[in-house]
């Protein structure tokens, strides 16, 4: 169990948050509605509206598309333009820095593999970047789909009767399992697996020589 501060999605205070089983969210839910009684259609709007926002916010397709094809496609895009002497065109971007020291530190050979070579090898740092700005992009996904589909209004209606604490920790459950641990997790599988494909990128000059291979060679 961890201490975590939930705010970012909606929540105002520190809670004890955890990953849990779908059965343990159902048990706390009955628990909850038992309580209420004939209030539990407070219950029901609220957890009705926050439902529909995670499958609103869970577009499986569009994450993992932007894991897979958006960041490493932008990492490509300005190492090719570094490459090429169009340095000024990435310039603004906030990784370039991160690139063009790579590159001054590093003297690889503007062959096939250069672009992929830099992929590689600048991964780590750059992963990190783009998780991110994901995490961003989502949780403003995230809050839109909170509105639109009316939670914060649920929400203040339920915590009233059954105070914050326990409305709290039942999103914090919901909320750790999908919007903060799914969903980045399958935007991290779409770029590991660009990652496999440019470390098996061939030579194009021919033979069975890979941009994995290139890096051990050169202790990059």
């Amino acid at each position: 169990m961890n201490k975590g501060k939930i705010s970012e999605y909606g929540c105002s205070c520190d809670v004890e948050t955890a990953t849990c089983s779908g059965e343990e969210i159902i048990g706390l839910v009955q628990k909850i509605r038992s309580e209420l009684g004939e209030s539990s259609v407070l219950l029901d709007t609220y957890m009705a509206g926050l439902l529909k926002a995670i499958h609103a916010t869970a577009d499986i397709s569009w994450i993992v598309d932007e894991g897979y094809h958006g960041a490493l496609a932008e990492l490509r895009g300005m190492c090719l333009k570094i490459r090429d002497g169009k340095e000024d065109d990435v310039k603004a971007h906030p990784f370039f820095p991160k690139i063009k020291a790579f590159m001054d530190a590093h003297n690889i050979e503007k062959g096939s593999l250069f672009v992929e070579t830099h992929c590689v090898a600048l991964f780590a740092e750059y992963s990190e970047y783009a998780a991110r700005r994901f995490t961003i992009e989502l949780d403003c996904n995230w809050q839109k789909a909170l509105k639109e589909n009316g939670v914060p209004e649920a929400r203040a209606a339920l915590c009233a009767v059954i105070g914050m604490d326990e409305t709290e920790n039942l999103e914090a459950r919901i909320i750790n399992n999908i919007i903060k641990v799914s969903l980045p997790t399958l935007y991290m599988q779409g770029m590991l697996h660009q990652l496999t494909m440019s470390m098996i990128m061939p030579d194009r000059r021919g033979g069975d020589y890979f941009v994995f291979q290139y890096l051990a060679d050169n202790n990059i």
